[in-house]
């Protein structure tokens, strides 16, 4: 990364804690009183105290007293205690303040969902809402992470462990037989265009690899709140977007008390897992047993070591706000610095926010503004999803000769068609991306009437992408070029744009009808997406010492003329929808909400241009009603059904018919035309419970869903005589998805008291997941690679199964040759095993301590029911391997395989990925900051990441999600070559002034 921006940084995070720790002293005042419950008059023991808009506070003593030492510019203090609503005080000079918290406010809590916010105990959908002090923590690159094991039903699955590589997030299950089953993000009211900006191949001749995460510009120190909207009838307010979910994010604004924030950390990382990898006294000996006696060159090298590394990542972050009762502001800067832990790869953010608000016209027009803009730079490994048996750079590693030199006694590579150097790939590919993101969002509220409001909305959403990739000609990829004596490098450069443009009108009301509660919303929104692109590449570049992208030129065009490529695209969609919502609350027992949404969409064609998307749920406040146990503080029933949809497949005008410019310049079809295409279609059920007794101390909601999906989007092969280039139709498959379970969500403040605090809360989802029983059809996908792998696949879509369900060659073992044996003979007979990627069971289990001062906290997090297929081992772990002088684990030499086996894609491979992981532990130490003049607060913290990790899988990691689709079917759980997995440990401060 930048040494010169590093230095920048560092030297200004010194400055600051200088300056806040040597900082003219403020005048402190003592404040004291006492706690009491309302209704008893009892003391509250350890209540909480704390300065409005900092962190600076105490805890009630055993007689409920307290004693704060207060900044001269503090206007007010909150007091709370759990089960009990909270009090904002004026200081107004005191110094004593005695207050009286009234009970039984357990879920005063408020969720925001589409277009608005609503009290967590008025919901009747399936919501989700996790704040800062939910999230994971650690060094994070993208808000996925923030949530992973933190919402029931939530899956979500890093599909390896490089920085900022890409997430798979599930809410409630796979729903489509392609791409497009990750949720809506909404940020600040603007739903984002996700589309990736900088390529996903960077293809250097040894693969394709995976696309960045889009989300990676977003700083996580910036979200205030995560909500994830997962049922029907709390996402139909979305419509054609909402069939996977939504997820909302909410940011951070500032307020007339809002403190300056500094935090600083360092983290250390290093690989989590290695394979067991044969010594080179072992290989020696194990070719031989085999037959491959000529396999010593003299060295001692691990090859592991060679490409991984211990990384080191820095992260600062500022902010500060103020404003007055009419206006208000914040402002915040982020760095992140994260190595990988392989060479050269990583990803640097540099990013800025600023938001304000102003009330005006005596109160009657409110305006916000908030404006994000980002700058990611990313290095990538070369490690793709597809290599070929000569392996990438962690293939070419793994199966390294041991024994071979790094480099021939001139001081160069040693290089040969039958080893491919690790180091050499590593020094002669270069990989690099930059994006810029700029997210804005102005809007306006006018408060017609005290109940009746309208608001007009604009959101911008600009992503820019350049990625830039290069092969020297000095790394042997290939036949060499005789007119140079080189081998045939690789120059890359692909850019991209998308712009997203919303505007949005609303109007609200808010009202009582007969001593009941109304709220009724209608909308009307426009979205206009722009999206365009080009690639450039050439091959056989003929200047060792030239960046291959700087000089696309020095291509040798005498002996190659044909090495250039080229291509560009342009690409405009629109959105038009209509909405409304009512919610009516009645006698403050029995809650109702309808929801309804109508999408246009340039998309499909006229015969199906817009889709209608209907909800209804409901909810009945048990605990209000006198016969109902007392036990219950709160107990409410809700039920809701509704109707989304999903619009996520490749545009290019598919329904109508996209006209392409072909190699000779004339124009032909892109594919043919679908006029009745229309969007995929869920209907679900949800039926839940939220409780809460004990003073609010075990508060908790269960829900059972029923999602049913229809008309899947699907790309047709289509039978001949088809216009030139037109061989694929996409239709909307008969054929439905059906996902049902249930989840749990269960919290409790097990200690609650002056000295200590234990809190403890548990996540679960069980998930059953299955294909239309009367599909008769396979579509194939679970692409295998490796050495006489060529068309191999493992997963299919098939009827009575869930998705990706595995079909292969049922191993049995191995004969007395030492010669695979499958049940079906041969083993040219795929078999359906009646095992899945898809996990059944996900588990979290969070718990939060705190001694006085001292606070500690881990995360545990399960994943069970799924199997992984370990394309890595079927492809490089085989025993025969080393008559080819490749190197193989220490299990797979003594797993009585014979040399002469071939290793076909088979169930030998396929493995329980079942795991438990400590996935994060934090301490941290709250200092008695009173005296220290500027600095009101300080914590000293140190956070470990991916810890521990439980399982019985062979490979590095069980979480594991390789790109292996086949014709736009999507796999699921393939692991072959992947980033591995870091453990971090991280060491900050967090300081207040």
């Amino acid at each position: 990364m930048k040494l010169t921006t590093f230095r920048f940084m560092r030297g200004f995070a010194v400055l600051l804690l200088f300056l806040g720790l040597t900082g003219v002293a403020l005048a402190q005042s003592a404040v004291s009183g006492t706690i009491t419950d309302a209704e008893s008059g009892d003391p509250l023991i350890g209540a909480s105290v704390l300065v409005l808009g900092t962190s600076t506070g105490t805890v009630t003593d055993f007689d409920g007293n307290y004693t704060l030492n207060v900044p001269a510019n503090a206007e007010a203090l909150v007091f709370s205690y759990t089960g009990y609503t909270a009090q904002t005080v004026t200081l107004d000079g005191r110094t004593t303040i005695d207050v009286m918290l009234e009970s039984g406010e357990t879920l005063e809590e408020v969720v925001v969902v589409g277009y608005g916010t609503v009290k967590k105990e008025d919901a009747t959908g399936a919501v989700v809402a996790l704040d800062a002090e939910d999230f994971q923590q650690g060094i994070i690159s993208s808000p996925e992470q923030l949530l992973q094991g933190r919402a029931a039903g939530v899956q979500i699955t890093q599909s390896s462990g490089e920085p900022g590589g890409g997430i798979s997030v599930r809410i409630r299950g796979t729903a489509s037989v392609r791409g497009g089953n990750g949720p809506l993000y909404v940020v600040d009211g603007v739903p984002l265009d996700n589309g990736n900006t900088v390529g996903g191949s960077g293809n250097t001749g040894l693969g394709n690899s995976s696309a960045r995460n889009p989300l990676n510009f977003i700083n996580p120190n910036d979200i205030e709140s995560i909500n994830v909207l997962k049922d029907a009838s709390a996402a139909a307010i979305y419509g054609a977007r909402g069939a996977n979910g939504v997820v909302i994010i909410k940011t951070k604004s500032g307020n007339s008390s809002s403190p300056v924030q500094f935090n600083v950390s360092t983290a250390f990382s290093s690989v989590a897992n290695r394979f067991d990898l044969l010594s080179a006294d072992q290989f020696i000996a194990e070719a031989a047993e085999v037959g491959a006696n000529d396999v010593d060159r003299g060295a001692n090298v691990d090859w592991q070591d060679e490409i991984f590394r211990n990384a080191v990542s820095q992260e600062y972050g500022l902010s500060f706000g103020g404003g007055n009762d009419n206006t208000n502001y914040r402002l915040s800067f982020g760095y992140l610095d994260q190595e990988g832990v392989v060479v050269k790869s990583g990803l640097e953010r540099l990013n800025g926010r600023i938001s304000a608000n102003t009330t005006t016209l005596n109160d009657r027009l409110d305006v916000s503004v908030s404006l994000t803009a980002s700058k990611i730079d990313d290095q990538f490994a070369p490690i793709v999803d597809d290599a070929g048996f000569e392996g990438d750079l962690l293939g070419a590693a793994l199966q390294a000769n041991p024994t071979q030199p790094i480099r021939n006694e001139d001081g160069t590579f040693f290089q040969a068609e039958d080893f491919r150097n690790p180091v050499a790939i590593s020094e002669y590919i270069d990989d690099f991306a930059e994006t810029t993101r700029l997210l804005a969002n102005v809007s306006a509220t006018l408060h017609l009437t005290d109940a009746l409001n309208y608001k007009i909305t604009y959101g911008y959403d600009d992503a820019t992408g350049t990625r830039r990739t290069d092969r020297n000609v000095r790394l042997q990829v290939g036949n060499r070029l005789d007119q140079t004596g080189f081998f045939p490098g690789l120059g890359a450069i692909s850019t991209g744009t998308n712009r997203n443009q919303l505007i949005e009108h609303t109007l609200n009301l808010d009202t009582e009808v007969g001593g009941n509660r109304l709220q009724a919303l209608l909308g009307f929104s426009y979205q206009k997406f722009n999206s365009e692109g080009s690639f450039t590449s050439a091959t056989n570049l003929i200047n060792p010492d030239i960046r291959p992208s700087d000089a696309l030129q020095n291509v040798n065009v005498n002996e190659f003329p044909r090495s250039f490529n080229s291509t560009s695209f342009i690409n405009e969609e629109e959105l038009q929808s209509y909405f409304g919502r009512v919610n009516y609350n009645l006698n403050d027992r029995f809650l109702l909400t309808a929801t309804l949404r109508v999408d246009g969409s340039t998309r499909f064609g006229e015969n199906n241009k817009y889709g209608t998307f209907p909800s209804f749920s409901a909810a009945w406040r048990l605990s209000e009603e006198d016969w109902f146990p007392e036990v219950f503080e709160t107990f409410k029933l809700r039920a809701g059904w509704g109707i989304t949809g999903n619009q996520e497949f490749p545009s290019n005008n598919l329904s109508t018919g996209a006209i392409i410019v072909n190699n000779e310049g004339g124009q032909q079809l892109a594919n043919l035309p679908n006029p009745d295409l229309k969007w995929e279609e869920t209907t679900q059920l949800n039926i839940g419970v939220d409780f809460g007794f004990n003073n609010g101390r075990i508060t908790g909601s269960l829900d059972y869903f029923d999602k049913r999906t229809d008309d899947l989007l699907f790309p047709a092969i289509t039978p001949a005589p088809v216009p030139p280039g037109a061989g694929t139709r996409f239709i909307n498959l008969e054929n439905p998805v059906f996902n049902d379970g249930i989840e749990l969500t269960l919290s409790a403040v097990v200690i609650d008291n002056a000295n200590v605090g234990w809190t403890s809360t548990l996540t679960g989802a069980y998930l059953n997941n299955e294909f239309d029983p009367d599909f008769e059809g396979l579509l194939t996908t679970g692409a295998i690679n490796g050495q006489g792998l060529t068309g191999a696949f493992v997963q299919a879509i098939v009827g009575g199964q869930p998705l990706n369900t595995y079909l292969v060659r049922d191993f049995t073992g191995f004969d007395d040759a030492g010669n695979a044996t499958y049940a079906n003979g041969e083993g040219d007979v795929l078999t359906l095993i009646g095992s899945d990627p898809l996990p059944d069971v996900n588990l979290g289990w969070l718990n939060q301590f705190n001694f006085g001062r001292l606070d500690f906290s881990f995360f545990l997090q399960g994943v069970f029911g799924f199997d992984v297929y370990n394309n890595t081992a079927n492809a490089i772990f085989l025993r025969p391997n080393l008559r080819n002088a490749r190197n193989i684990t220490v299990d797979a030499a003594n797993s009585g395989e014979g040399p002469n086996n071939f290793g076909e894609a088979s169930s030998r491979f396929l493995e329980k990925g079942d795991f438990v992981r400590l996935q994060n532990a934090s301490i941290g130490y709250n200092f008695d900051t009173a005296g220290w003049g500027a600095v009101s607060s300080l914590r000293l913290f140190v956070n470990g990441q991916n810890l521990l990790l439980f399982t019985d899988y062979s490979g590095l990691d069980p979480e594991v999600d390789t790109n292996k689709s086949i014709n736009g079917v999507p796999s699921v759980g393939i692991d072959y070559t992947a980033y591995p997995r870091a453990r971090t440990v991280q060491i900050g401060i967090n300081a207040t002034f």
